[in-house]
């Protein structure tokens, strides 16, 4: 990652958005979905998730942002979800 040429032209602000939002995606199974509540939560929010999108991070979506191919690199909630111990 250090020296990826989409995260060096994101910056690393942008990146530190990325990462925080990626834990937030992780711990509350949206599939990679940001929501702009999120985003504009943090100072320059919008600015930095429009570096995230120029850089392909990020596509800007209905209601927010989507990390671009979260599936491939990330567990989907469907797969976690199948991955639960019966309650």
């Amino acid at each position: 990652m250090h020296s990826h040429p989409r995260v060096r032209s994101a910056g690393l602000e942008a990146i530190g958005l990325w990462t925080v939002a990626g834990t937030c995606c992780t711990d509350y199974l949206t599939d990679g979905h940001v929501t702009a509540w999120f985003v504009d939560s943090w100072p320059k929010g919008k600015n930095l998730a429009g570096r995230l999108v120029k850089a392909n991070l990020w596509e800007a979506v209905e209601e927010g942002w989507q990390f671009l191919s979260w599936a491939e690199n990330q567990r989907t909630r469907t797969e976690w979800n199948a991955t639960r111990p019966p309650r």
